[in-house]
């Protein structure tokens, strides 16, 4: 499990670390300005772009060494996709208000993100994607989440 703690009261970036300690931390930087960030994952930087659609929440893309990783259409709203690759991913927010996302396969839940109110992270529980993806995907939700609380 990805775990994501906000680096400050002011500052928008966060210490992401596995809870196994089988990795090293990765410092998660959130743009002020726009709805980008970014992260370095074995001396490779890593891009979040976000753009708003109009009442259809948010799509993103993972871009690292000029190639797309990832892409996501609809972060925010209560169903969003991901794709990685030819594959597919489905996120479902439970409850109509919540912070928490579930990765759902054939009508199971295969995998969580939740908001962790006290401290201004998040968790995550995304065992089928790799860890650009993941760290793509707590930091979408985090910029999302971030500006619907401004």
């Amino acid at each position: 499990m990805l775990i994501a703690d906000r680096r400050g009261f002011f500052r928008r970036s966060y210490e992401v670390r596995d809870d196994t300690g089988a990795a090293a931390p990765v410092e998660l930087v959130l743009s002020t300005w726009g709805r980008t960030g970014e992260f370095v994952l074995d001396g490779v930087v890593h891009e979040i772009r976000m753009r708003r659609r109009f009442l259809m929440g948010y799509d993103g893309v993972l871009v690292a060494g000029g190639r797309e990783l990832a892409h996501a259409q609809g972060v925010g709203t209560t169903e969003w996709e991901l794709q990685v690759d030819d594959r597919h991913h489905r996120f479902v927010r439970p409850h109509l208000f919540g912070r928490t996302q579930h990765v759902v396969e054939s009508g199971e839940v295969v995998g969580v993100v939740r908001r962790v109110a006290l401290v201004s992270g998040a968790e995550a529980d995304l065992p089928d994607l790799a860890l650009p993806v993941q760290l793509f995907v707590v930091g979408a939700l985090l910029l999302v989440w971030e500006e619907e609380s401004s």
